[in-house]
């Protein structure tokens, strides 16, 4: 980030000077413009803001080098990081207020609007440089006036208040419990610095129950926090969880019942209970029943050949179908010739 502010500031002063120059800053600009990753620097930059200041204040302020240019160098890199803090948080403002409506700025610093409702309020925009220029104030009021306790109280509650009012009026993150619980912790710690006044010699017993009514504040925070982590991770769960757990078990429920075909069949109780039968020889299958020859006799006085003009009729039952329904077959004699002829007639 400060590599692409220098090359912009050599752009403007090369401009007009030299084309050549101009083009080669203006295309490596572009390259590095495309290709940093500005939504992990700029979260990295909102982290570590604190823990940064705090450093290069107290490196600067409790220099204790006895060498010279350890001295000098340490100076410098404290100076060095607080201006990287102060030179981006001004890129962020000037990111949020001018870049906004542009395409680029959702994919390359959708960090600075993420979990703020940046389309229905200005001033919620600004929600993330006003957390940084927060804690950059109040990191130096915990260095520089570190000898002025009273001033130090005095100064934070007006910060808290001022951040109470912001919340109120501005509602700046997108859900009710993010704004809820952010107003709560302003006002544990105004409560907490109205307790800390009490903090004194003039009384022990009062100190002392100055300090646990401290500790209780800061238990009950630690409680809230964590209530509310809890209800976050339940909505999450719910909303993402859930629905997929139940397409995976439909999904599950449809294989299996595609594998198996169950086919049933009927048996009647009383078939089964009046005969001997096993229960496997009362399962249907396609049979074929032939009924015996009916054959009709000539007398005595005729002759054989009056026993060819027999009438048979053979009749077949066979079972068809579902609904087991029974087909009866006519044969004449033609077809009949291949049933065995009986020897003896009577």
């Amino acid at each position: 980030m400060c590599l692409l502010a220098l090359l912009k500031f050599c752009e403007c002063l090369l401009k007009r000077k030299g084309k050549q120059m101009f083009k080669f800053l203006r295309k490596l600009k572009d390259v590095l413009y495309k290709r940093l990753a500005w939504n992990y620097s700029i979260r990295f930059l909102i982290q570590q803001t604190q823990p940064l200041v705090l450093c290069s204040l107290i490196n600067f302020y409790d220099n204790d080098n006895t060498i010279a240019s350890l001295v000098g160098f340490s100076d410098f890199i404290s100076v060095l990081g607080v201006l990287y803090v102060t030179q981006g948080i001004l890129v962020i403002v000037y990111l949020v207020k001018y870049k906004y409506k542009q395409i680029f700025f959702f994919k390359q610093c959708g960090t600075l609007v993420e979990g703020v409702r940046h389309e229905t309020s200005l001033l919620s925009r600004f929600y993330v440089p006003y957390l940084m220029i927060k804690w950059l104030l109040t990191s130096m009021i915990l260095v520089i006036l570190r000898d002025h306790p009273a001033t130090q109280i005095f100064v934070f509650l007006i910060i808290s208040v001022i951040s109470q009012g912001y919340l109120i009026y501005v509602q700046p993150l997108d859900t009710r419990l993010e704004n809820a619980i952010s107003l709560f912790n302003e006002l544990m710690v105004s409560l907490y610095l109205y307790v800390l006044i009490s903090l004194t010699d003039y009384n022990d017993s009062l100190r002392d129950q100055a300090g646990i009514a401290l500790l209780y504040i800061v238990l009950i925070s630690f409680f809230a926090n964590f209530v509310k982590l809890l209800i976050q991770t339940s909505i999450l769960f719910k909303s993402r969880m859930i629905p997929l757990l139940k397409r995976y078990l439909k999904l599950y429920l449809k294989s299996r019942s595609k594998r198996r075909v169950v086919s049933m069949k009927t048996i009647k109780k009383t078939d089964f209970e009046s005969s001997s039968k096993t229960i496997l020889q009362f399962i249907q299958y396609p049979t074929v029943e032939i009924r015996p020859v009916m054959m009709i006799s000539a007398g005595d006085n005729e002759g054989m050949e009056n026993t060819i003009d027999m009438q048979f009729k053979g009749t077949i039952l066979g079972r068809r179908g579902e609904g087991n329904e029974m087909k009866l077959e006519e044969y004449d004699e033609d077809t009949m010739q291949n049933i065995e002829q009986p020897n003896n007639f009577t």
